[in-house]
């Protein structure tokens, strides 16, 4: 089940393009940190930032349920988590 009408196409597609984003954000960050600061300790503070900050963005919109069903070690849809037979008594 997707959010805001979307179809779960729709959302992962919006996913990938994140991770992208976020993947040629760093690479710049790599770059600058190279070029322009030449200070290691400067880029790895920022470099923690991003990713402190990119992997919070996601946690918080799987807690939305902003990514289709099963996406984030969810489960299929259509399908309810049972207990197993051996601790049903």
């Amino acid at each position: 089940m997707a959010a805001w009408g979307m179809s779960n196409f729709e959302v992962t597609k919006w996913y990938h393009f994140t991770a992208v984003l976020s993947s040629i954000l760093i690479i710049a960050i790599i770059f600058l940190e190279l070029t322009v600061f030449r200070k290691w300790i400067f880029g790895i503070a920022i470099l923690l930032g991003a990713f402190s900050l990119l992997t919070w963005w996601q946690k918080d919109r799987a807690k939305k349920n902003l990514y289709p069903t099963g996406a984030i070690g969810g489960v299929s849809e259509g399908k309810t988590i049972s207990k197993p037979e051996s601790r049903k008594k």
